[in-house]
């Protein structure tokens, strides 16, 4: 099964947003991609960013409208709608057409410019979340999750000890509070 992986990168202090599909690449190598060309930031509307002076309103698509944090800054697509920004309160958003999860307000989030998921945000709370077709782990809230477009987790930190597949034939534990990133067949990265 092969998953893209939307990359975000922040950049400065504008908290600015830069997508590209591409097959999994940890986060660390972004700059890498940077430097090969490999970010796509024509999506982004470099002109269109604002920070509300009050919590406002604004569209992620054209039926739905998410509630961001005064005094911190919107990022918007070429489309119009919201590509990352400061949640006012915790909010419960889809990751997928099924599935919903709660973020956590005060945290950033980012959506997919295709569909509106959110594949990158801060949990509210311990979420169980799938990272494998019928295999789920549980997150830790107040953390970082990552989602490929299937909306499986690329990378999240776990809230217990935990056992995942390394290979078809291997499994690994990974502690409470661990870091845990998986490739694009949903095994374990060392």
């Amino acid at each position: 099964m092969k998953n893209k992986l939307l990359v975000a990168v922040v950049v400065g202090s504008l908290g600015l947003c830069v997508f590209s599909p591409s097959y999994a690449e940890p986060i660390a190598d972004v700059k890498t991609s940077l430097a090969a060309g490999a970010i796509a930031s024509d999506l982004i509307d470099t002109a269109n960013t604002v920070t509300p002076t009050v919590d406002t309103a604004y569209p992620m698509n054209p039926k739905t409208n998410v509630t961001l944090k005064a005094n911190t800054p919107v990022q918007f697509y070429k489309t119009g709608f919201v590509a990352s920004g400061t949640l006012a309160s915790d909010v419960t958003l889809l990751i997928n057409p099924q599935d919903s999860v709660t973020f956590a307000g005060g945290a950033e989030v980012w959506f997919d410019n295709n569909s509106s998921f959110v594949y990158r945000g801060v949990l509210a709370a311990d979420t169980s979340l799938v990272y494998f077709p019928g295999t789920k782990a549980t997150f830790k809230g107040g953390t970082d999750v990552v989602f490929y477009d299937s909306s499986f987790v690329y990378q999240g930190t776990v809230a217990q000890d935990t056992s995942f597949l390394v290979n078809p034939q291997e499994s690994a534990v990974r502690t409470a509070g661990t870091v845990v990133t998986f490739d694009n067949d949903g095994f374990l990265e060392p």
